[in-house]
C-alpha cells in the first residue's frame, strides 16, 4: 500500500471515477452523526480564509483506501472505494450544494468552477456513467444523480417533494443524498446570507469574492490520505479490516 496526503479536490480535478464496489453497504451517514461536523469543519475553513488566516494548519478530513481497476485505454481511469465513500460521496453532494447556491446567487463563474468537482469532461466511452466522479451501488444511483443533475434545489425538491402520511404531523423522510443536499444548502445560506438575527461573515464583502475565498479553502484547506492499494492486496480482507 501507499499512502499521501492530498487536497480532495484535487482528486475529484482529475479525470477519474471512484466506483463504490459491491460489497459495500448502502449510504448511511445522517445528519447529527455526520453531515454536521462535516459542515463545521467545512465551515471553519472557509471562516479562516474570508478572515485572512490562509496559512492556518489544513483539515484533515480522513482516509480513504482505492484499489486500481483495470480499463480500457478508451475509459475514464477507475479506483474502487474499499474504504471512504461515505465521506466522498457526502463531499460531492456538498460540493452539488455549493454549486447550485452560488449559482442562484448569480455567481455563474464559480458554479461552472465547481462543475468540474463533480463530472467529468471530454471524450468518454460510457458518459451515461463514467462523466461521475464518484459512483455509488445500484441501490444508491438514482438519488445520486438527482442531486448532482438537478441543477437547483427547486429542480431537486420537485423530484422528491416533502410527504406526509395521513394523521401525521412530519413529513416522511426523503432519500438521505437528498435530505443531505438540503441540509447543506441551508447552512450555506445562512453562512453567506445570515440568519434574521444575525448577518453572514465579512458583510461587506461582495458575495462572489466570498464564495470564491471559500472554494479556494475547499481546494487548498481540506486533505484526506488517499492510500492506494499495489498488486497482491487484498481489497475484501482489508476493507473488512477497516471495518
Amino acid at each position: 500500500m501507499k499512502a499521501n496526503a492530498v487536497p480532495l479536490l484535487a482528486i475529484f480535478e482529475t479525470k477519474l471515477q471512484l466506483e463504490v464496489p459491491l460489497f459495500q453497504r448502502q449510504y448511511v451517514w445522517s445528519r447529527d452523526d455526520h453531515w454536521e461536523p462535516l459542515w463545521e469543519d467545512i465551515a471553519r475553513k472557509f471562516t479562516d480564509y474570508l478572515e485572512g488566516r490562509r496559512d492556518s494548519p489544513v483539515h484533515f478530513l480522513g482516509a480513504m483506501v482505492l484499489d486500481q481497476r483495470q480499463v480500457p485505454v478508451t475509459h475514464v481511469a477507475k479506483r474502487q472505494v474499499i474504504d471512504g465513500q461515505q465521506r466522498l460521496t457526502t463531499f460531492q453532494v456538498f460540493l452539488s450544494a455549493f454549486r447550485d447556491f452560488s449559482r442562484t446567487q448569480g455567481c455563474v463563474a464559480i458554479a461552472d468552477e465547481c462543475v468540474k468537482y463533480t463530472v467529468n469532461s471530454g471524450m468518454m466511452a460510457n458518459p451515461e456513467t463514467d462523466r461521475f466522479k464518484v459512483w455509488p451501488t445500484q441501490l444508491d444511483r438514482k438519488q445520486y444523480k438527482d442531486v448532482l443533475l438537478a441543477g437547483s434545489r427547486e429542480q431537486l425538491e420537485e423530484l422528491h417533494p416533502l410527504r406526509r402520511k395521513k394523521y401525521k404531523r412530519k413529513p416522511e423522510p426523503r432519500a438521505r443524498m437528498v435530505e443531505a443536499y438540503v441540509y447543506f444548502y441551508d447552512q450555506l445560506t445562512a453562512f453567506f446570507l445570515g440568519t434574521a438575527t444575525e448577518p453572514p461573515l465579512m458583510h461587506e464583502a461582495v458575495l462572489e469574492m466570498r464564495l470564491d475565498e471559500c472554494l479556494q479553502a475547499l481546494k487548498n484547506a481540506l486533505q484526506v490520505v488517499a492510500i492506494d492499494l499495489e498488486q497482491g492486496d487484498d481489497a475484501q480482507v482489508i476493507f473488512e479490516t477497516l471495518n
